[in-house]
């Protein structure tokens, strides 16, 4: 979630959240906050790192690349075969698919951030990145539990399931899923940019809390009911359960491990002032590290796993 809101030019730069942008002029660099915005612009598009400060830095930023290719050939191979083949036009595919659509949009987000000085070529770019990226950081959330619920009816209710919960249905669902974030996106940004930036990081700190709250409760408690109902099924065997325990297991955690990062970071850096350069460090290249993994591994994660799945119920 983007914590890069305001617009206020009476607030101080922040120096614990620095970017190296180049200026153009020669070949030194300079620093500017990440949350400081002013009226210097930068003509000039440039490929750099935002963590550039240690050999570390640099190590997990590769890293980070290779995550990022990895996230944008998974979504967009998940997607393309979604639509193309005509087997995976169900339900679940469906909210699979539409999930790593917001997923794929997140990862170039990211990507922006942390490896070009798009958003500060231009003063007003800053402006509708924060907006798009908290618009894409609902949507991947709301697709999440999309995907949680389709799951748990197709499951626990197999009737009304097959009558109801159609692709069509399940479109109209994502629909709703991106008009909501949209809005919400536009709700947050308006609601923090003139505010104070103590403010804004309560704020944005809030927000995180609640939505990971929100998610992993939902899910885990959608998913505990559905192990339950199909725990006398003959048509699942213990080794179908333990998988998806597993893809569940594995998606949380790193959904709660990024928003642990971010907002022990935020706490930390800006509203206990803990200036210790090896913990803030560490915290943003855990920041990163696990940004770039929510929005890569699910594709892997969740087409794969439900692909086998699919298989092994038409095998027996």
């Amino acid at each position: 979630m983007c914590l890069n809101t305001t617009e206020n030019n009476t607030t101080p730069p922040i120096n614990a959240s620095d970017l190296i942008v180049d200026d153009g002029t020669d070949n030194t660099t300079r620093k500017i906050g990440v949350l400081y915005i002013d009226d210097r612009s930068f003509t000039r598009f440039q490929f750099q790192f935002l963590l550039n400060d240690t050999a570390n830095d640099v190590v997990v930023m590769y890293i980070c690349v290779v995550i990022f290719f990895l996230g944008i050939i998974g979504n967009i191979v998940t997607m393309a075969k979604i639509i193309s083949d005509s087997k995976y036009h169900t339900p679940t595919f469906a909210a699979i698919g539409y999930l790593a659509l917001p997923d794929f949009f997140s990862v170039i987000s990211l990507s922006g951030l942390y490896f070009t000085n798009v958003l500060f070529i231009r003063k007003l770019f800053m402006k509708y990145f924060v907006i798009l990226d908290n618009f894409l950081y609902f949507s991947c959330s709301g697709h999440m539990l999309l995907l949680s619920f389709v799951r748990y009816l197709i499951t626990v209710h197999p009737l009304q399931s097959r009558q109801h919960l159609t692709v069509l249905a399940v479109s109209f669902c994502s629909l709703s899923v991106w008009v909501l974030s949209a809005l919400c996106g536009v709700g947050y940004y308006y609601t923090v940019i003139y505010r104070s930036l103590k403010f804004q990081i309560g704020f944005a700190i809030s927000v995180s809390t609640i939505v990971v709250v929100l998610v992993c409760a939902i899910t885990i408690t959608l998913h505990a009911r559905k192990i339950k109902t199909i725990k006398n099924s003959l048509s699942v065997t213990r080794q179908s359960q333990t998988r998806m325990n597993l893809v569940v297991t594995i998606i949380i955690m790193i959904f709660v491990l990024l928003h642990i990062f971010i907002i022990t970071k935020y706490v930390l850096e800006h509203l206990l002032n803990v200036k210790g350069f090896i913990s803030i460090t560490f915290l943003r290249q855990c920041v990163a590290l696990t940004g770039f993994l929510n929005y890569s591994c699910n594709p892997y994660i969740l087409f794969i796993s439900f692909t086998l799945l699919s298989r092994f119920k038409r095998k027996f």
